[in-house]
């Protein structure tokens, strides 16, 4: 009895092991593991080797993501020589094994994994072998091992050599990125003065891969602007001493060229061009020091001052007229007219706006603290009242001003006395208000205007008046339009027509 139930137990056991065994034999299977992420890798140190402090390390049953940093093919055997399949640029993968400097490859695919862990193995696409040399090993972009800050980059020419072939590296007022380190198949484009994360070298060192996130998502990879830049278009910002040199006088400043032999004569209105390109690009906008001594008398720094390698004189758009609107105009006057906006308040309205006026002067007391003047913009206040008080001698409107305070108070004044306020028909017939606030615009054509019309209902037609609407255009005018009252007469849908 004991021998038959050795027997069955040493029967079943052999079954089992066979199916184990047979289990196994593929590539991927129920036993296969996913690598954690190495530590070297975690942090991408700019000094190679380096491994990330434990108690800097990322949580348990982290997958090992990498990435093909090139289009390359996978072999059969960690020997490189029986192709498997070929893989496409930044194809992402998970890591099963390690042998030297092979990896053994499966795709990615976040849908087989839990919790970092493989459980869906069935549904698991096997890739091969390949060199470690033809991946990205890391998710994140190198890290200064002082700082431990991401290192950044500015997409800045350091040496003249690459106008030389500009076809090769810029389109238009653009960088190209590449696929390949032989730079020759494009990935996409990425402007002047933009801040990138370098993540790997070329074993040349010509070229570095960089991105526009200090770490890659591998479930977006494909929407990621990354590739592969000559590193003579990267320029380092360093990464904490900086300085504004717009607040220096101009005979602190003495430019030298590359070999600092020679003194590089830059005349008043060169340094103004190359500042004004510094204060228009927050990467470039303070300048790094290089290096710094204390004399007896003076503080001396070495620094740099980037220079506009882009002529966009001659560059131009058409306006809504078919005329040309050059860059230089844009830049010196439209561009500085535009941050100057000019907000008026007209109430075009009866009995129905003057009952619910009170209301909306609590409304646009409510705005004042949205309204404040920054670096950018600057903020002038008005309005229009298409009421007032009949023994009044003064007209309802409160003209431009820089002083929110001043709308406030006159606009305070006139809900006072909301109970005298009665309809003043102007000289100007059906919106009267909105014409009188367009004419408060003549002086300043070029400005953003904005128009916040107030009212409850519209005139006879159900289109804007042809001569009020060329004013409206002429003056640089936007409008936006609140109805207060609702009602059933074709007026008050004409007021939402009208508007519109």
């Amino acid at each position: 009895m004991k021998k038959n139930c050795i027997s069955t137990l040493i029967k079943g056991g052999w079954i089992c092991g066979c199916i184990i065994c047979m289990a196994s034999c593929g590539p991927v299977h129920r036993f296969t593991r996913i690598k954690n992420v190495p530590r070297e890798y975690m942090r991408n140190y700019s000094i190679e080797g380096v491994k990330a402090p434990r108690s800097q390390t990322l949580p348990k049953h982290t997958p090992w993501i990498v990435f093909a940093n090139e289009a390359g093919t996978t072999y059969l055997s960690p020997s490189g020589k029986n192709e498997m399949q070929s893989v496409k640029y930044m194809d992402a993968f998970l890591v099963i094994k390690r042998k030297g400097d092979w990896l053994r490859l499966i795709r990615y695919d976040p849908t087989i994994l839990k919790n970092g862990k493989l459980k869906e193995w069935k549904q698991a696409k096997y890739c091969g072998w390949i060199n470690q040399n033809d991946l990205l090993l890391t998710r994140s972009g190198f890290t200064d091992i002082v700082t431990g800050f991401k290192n950044k980059q500015v997409v800045m020419l350091n040496d003249s050599v690459a106008l030389a072939t500009p076809k090769t590296y810029f389109a238009n007022d653009s960088v190209k990125l590449f696929k390949n380190t032989d730079l020759t198949q494009e990935a996409g484009k990425i402007p002047f003065y933009s801040v990138v994360y370098p993540y790997q070298i070329s074993e040349d060192k010509g070229c570095t891969l960089v991105a526009d996130k200090p770490q890659l998502d591998a479930d977006s990879i494909g929407h990621a602007v990354i590739g592969w830049i000559d590193e003579r278009l990267l320029t380092a910002p360093e990464q904490q001493l900086h300085i504004d040199i717009t607040s220096l006088p101009d005979s602190t400043l003495v430019f030298k060229d590359r070999e600092r032999k020679d003194t590089l004569p830059l005349s008043s209105n060169d340094l103004k061009r190359k500042l004004q390109l510094s204060a228009s690009q927050p990467a470039i906008r303070y300048s790094p020091v290089l290096s710094y001594r204390n004399n007896d008398t003076s503080f001396c720094f070495k620094t740099r001052l980037p220079m506009p390698v882009i002529d966009k004189r001659e560059s131009y758009v058409l306006n809504v007229n078919g005329n040309p609107i050059y860059y230089g105009t844009f830049k010196n006057k439209i561009e500085k007219d535009l941050q100057k906006i000019n907000l008026m308040f007209v109430l075009e309205g009866k009995e129905n706006t003057i009952q619910r006026f009170p209301a909306v002067v609590n409304a646009i007391q409510g705005l004042q603290s949205q309204l404040v003047n920054d670096d950018s913009f600057s903020f002038r206040f008005g309005a229009v009242l298409t009421f007032n008080e009949p023994d009044s001698r003064k007209d309802p409107i409160c003209k431009l001003t820089p002083d929110y305070m001043e709308l406030l108070d006159f606009l305070s004044a006139k809900a006072r006395n909301a109970e005298q306020l009665k309809p003043t028909y102007g000289r100007f017939g059906s919106w009267s208000g909105l014409r009188i606030g367009v004419e408060q615009f003549n002086k300043c054509p070029d400005e953003t205007n904005i128009l916040v019309v107030i009212g409850d209902k519209g005139f006879n037609s159900e289109w804007a008046d042809s001569t009020l609407v060329n004013k409206l255009v002429k003056n640089n005018c936007r409008m936006i339009g609140f109805q207060l009252y609702g009602g059933e007469p074709d007026n008050f849908n004409n007021f939402v027509l009208q508007i519109g």
